[in-house]
């Protein structure tokens, strides 16, 4: 076997396993979802920061946008958004 098969081989051993180890489009949009949710459920705790919190949920959301994840699109993104920080803001 020369060294060009062999270098060929090995980028195709490779290749392979990329293919096979690569996360799947759907367990990104997984990842996504289950971090846009986490922090729409930080809201919640007491003790929670608004501005890195209000980062947090940029950062998300935008990412939600990129895998066009239906919890973010058209109005059920401002209605959770807004009922997140509504029972944070509500008068004692």
């Amino acid at each position: 076997m020369n060294q060009g098969s062999t270098a060929l081989s090995l980028k195709m051993i490779i290749l392979s396993f990329k293919r096979k180890l690569a996360p799947t489009v759907t367990i990104a949009k997984l990842a996504v979802l289950h971090e846009y949710r986490s922090v729409l459920a930080q809201a919640s705790f007491g003790r929670t920061d608004p501005v890195k919190w209000h980062r947090d949920w940029t950062t998300s959301y935008t990412k939600a946008l990129a895998y066009r994840i239906i919890e973010v699109q058209d109005e059920i993104a401002t209605i959770a958004f807004l009922q997140v920080i509504g029972t944070r803001m509500l008068p004692i």
